[in-house]
């Protein structure tokens, strides 16, 4: 990736999240979302908006869908406000990588507890006694 592609997605991702937290409105976006990346293509025309809103099932896909229809007017706020060539054809996404690291650690705490439970009830060994050598 160059140092240009990073720097764009850099600057989109910090102006989309400002526009979308507090000039949206839209009754569909009842959860804030996070913009939690956002993947530029190389020739700058492109750009997937990866958003994670907190809430049910339902909730996400009606504030997916509410990004979706203003990703228009989203666009036209973004060239307003930064000073670029073009601004690249925004495509929101469902980010699902944070749900994923939420159960991976449930599954890690499970298997915690599992190991736990099994070794806390078996006896443990006599402690060995330890001689204090001197040097």
């Amino acid at each position: 990736m160059s140092r240009r592609t990073e720097r764009v997605e850099s600057l989109l991702k910090a102006t989309i999240s400002e526009i979308v937290c507090y000039e949206l409105n839209d009754p569909r976006v009842q959860v804030m979302p996070t913009i939690t990346r956002i993947e530029v293509s190389a020739d700058l025309r492109q750009a997937k908006v990866f958003v994670s809103p907190i809430g049910s099932a339902g909730k996400q896909r009606a504030c997916l869908k509410a990004l979706q229809h203003a990703a228009g007017r989203i666009r036209h706020m973004v060239l307003q406000r930064v000073r670029m060539r073009f601004c690249p054809d925004l495509q929101f996404r469902l980010d699902e990588s944070i749900k994923r690291t939420f159960e991976t650690m449930r599954l890690i705490d499970q298997a915690m507890a599992e190991y736990h439970s099994r070794h806390d009830s078996e006896p443990e060994p006599p402690a060995e006694e330890q001689v204090d050598e001197e040097l």
